[in-house]
């Protein structure tokens, strides 16, 4: 269990995301500078895997490859619904502020990537994917309202601080680097068998389906040259007796994509199946290609315009006078996703500016927040936060939902 716990904070915070390289207060709500800091330094991340079905221990094997046996498919068979759902999201950032003696405002400078997927997927299409259509028998699969959803972007961006409350504005420039979205309409796999001497056989597989549409980025990584795009974010912070209040919008814009490879579809085809090795490259997102390339070989280049996926995000932190004290959440996510969480944290001072809280909440898709996480100071300049949404997660891996947050702020 050690050992999976270690891996896990590795793979789901190092190599890949709510943090986003900005000003972000502490978990009691003062600002992370005060009047004698001129340079502030911000590392964060927030990595999160939200799902009715699909555990932590599946998704490792679809991401860095292994063998799924019969035994982590049935665990994930167990708590599929007619209509299933995952959502992964991951966000690291770095930012630059700089305070000048004189002046009223900061100047603040980020980076940050983005990588945002979501599937929706009927339980038949996990069976074909994973178990083949032998289960089905002579009964139709129903794969229909089934879809994948991928974007992959980074922005720099700058902004003004107002030194007093530390509410900002910046304005982004987006590099978008990969773009997909898939989508079945009314699709259905059917098999026809054959009875020779007593046995049955499959004879010939039909997959029928209409309106379904697919669009990927055609090319080869390049800066700005897959979609361009530009946003703003910002945040308001005000005070109400002691009670202290946090507004912020994340990338509120648009990206333009280029030369994506679309695909649409009507009508009903006879499909005898595709070819598909295993190996360095043979993950689930092959599967796909292929499929896709064998069901609808020719593809037109177009270009589209598509609102960025940001979030809406409105924090409560009450006044922290006493050892334990409540702080609270409601964010909103929009864009490809809608996605939307409330959650609220019971916190417990220890030290002279340290801090415990556990957190609980629900969000959408009928998911239960249950977490905790820490806030300390390394020493005078330097404080880090490091935390969970999804504890359950990272004990079981084979719990269907994860999540792991950190931000460290330095003062100069």
């Amino acid at each position: 269990m050690k050992t999976n716990l270690i891996y896990s904070f590795f793979v789901l915070t190092f190599i890949s995301q709510v943090s986003y390289g900005q000003i972000n207060q502490y978990q009691n709500g003062i600002l992370p500078y005060d009047s004698t800091t001129t340079y502030l330094i911000e590392l964060s991340g927030d990595r999160s895997d939200i799902s009715n079905a699909l555990n932590r221990k599946f998704l490792q094997k679809i991401a860095f490859g292994g063998y799924i046996d019969s035994d982590l498919k049935e665990s994930v068979a167990r708590r599929l619904d007619r209509n299933n759902y995952y959502r992964g999201s991951m966000n690291p950032g770095l930012s630059l502020s700089y305070f000048s003696d004189s002046k009223r405002f900061g100047y603040l400078f980020s980076y940050r990537y983005t990588n945002l997927i979501n599937v929706g997927f009927s339980e038949d299409l996990f069976q074909v994917i994973f178990n083949g259509n032998s289960d089905f028998g002579d009964r139709t699969a129903i794969l229909s309202k089934s879809y994948l959803k991928k974007e992959e972007f980074q922005s720099l961006s700058f902004g003004l601080i107002d030194k007093k409350s530390g509410s900002f504005l910046s304005l982004g420039v987006y590099d978008g680097m990969d773009y997909r979205d898939f989508k079945l309409g009314a699709t259905g796999l059917a098999t026809d068998y054959e009875d020779i001497d007593g046995e049955e056989f499959a004879e010939r597989v039909y997959f029928s389906t209409r309106d379904s549409e697919f669009s990927e980025s055609s090319k080869k990584y390049r800066p700005f040259s897959n979609g361009v795009g530009i946003g703003l974010s910002g945040v308001y912070n005000f005070e109400k007796s002691g009670h202290k209040f946090r507004v912020s919008v994340s990338d509120l814009g648009a990206i333009y994509w280029r030369d994506l490879s679309y695909r649409d579809t009507t009508g009903q085809f006879e499909f005898d199946g595709f070819e598909w090795s295993p190996g360095d490259d043979g993950r689930l997102g092959n599967v796909v290609d292929n499929l896709v390339d064998s069901l609808i070989p020719n593809a037109e280049n177009v270009n589209k315009w598509s609102l960025l996926p940001g979030y809406v995000n409105i924090q409560y932190y009450a006044p922290a006078k006493a050892r334990l004290f409540l702080s609270a959440r409601a964010l909103h996510y929009y864009g490809k996703d809608y996605y939307s969480e409330v959650s609220a944290d019971l916190n417990l001072k220890y030290g002279k500016k340290n801090f415990l809280w556990l957190t609980a909440g629900f969000g959408d898709y009928s998911t239960y927040i249950f977490g905790l996480g820490t806030e300390f100071s390394f020493y005078k300049q330097g404080v880090f936060r490091i935390g969970t949404r999804q504890v359950l997660g990272l004990i079981d891996s084979e719990w269907p939902s994860t999540n792991i947050y950190f931000n460290y702020s330095h003062r100069l």
